[in-house]
C-alpha cells in the first residue's frame, strides 16, 4: 500500500501524467493461463484503488504479463 499511496500523492501532485500498471505473476506456480488471469486482476486492483481515490480512469492503462516476464528474483516479489 505504501508504494499505491506514493503513487497516488504523484498523480495528484501532476494531474496531466498518466500511469501504467503492470501485473505480474510468479512462473513457478500456477500454470500459464491461471497466472495471466491473476496477474491482470492484480493490476485491475491497484486500478481500482487508484480510481476510488479520483485518479481518472482515463490516466490509466493496464497490462497483464502472467508469468511471461519474471522482473524480480525472488518468486514472492513476481
Amino acid at each position: 500500500m505504501a508504494k499505491i499511496d506514493a503513487l497516488l500523492n504523484f498523480l495528484n501532485e501532476h494531474p496531466e501524467k498518466k500511469v501504467v500498471i503492470t501485473g505480474f505473476a510468479d512462473a513457478q506456480t500456477g500454470n500459464p493461463r491461471y497466472n495471466m488471469t491473476l496477474s491482470r486482476r492484480r493490476a485491475e486492483q491497484v486500478a481500482e484503488i487508484l480510481t476510488g481515490k479520483g485518479i481518472a480512469k482515463e490516466r490509466i492503462t493496464l497490462i497483464a504479463k502472467g508469468d511471461t516476464e519474471q522482473p524480480f528474483a525472488r518468486a514472492e516479489q513476481n
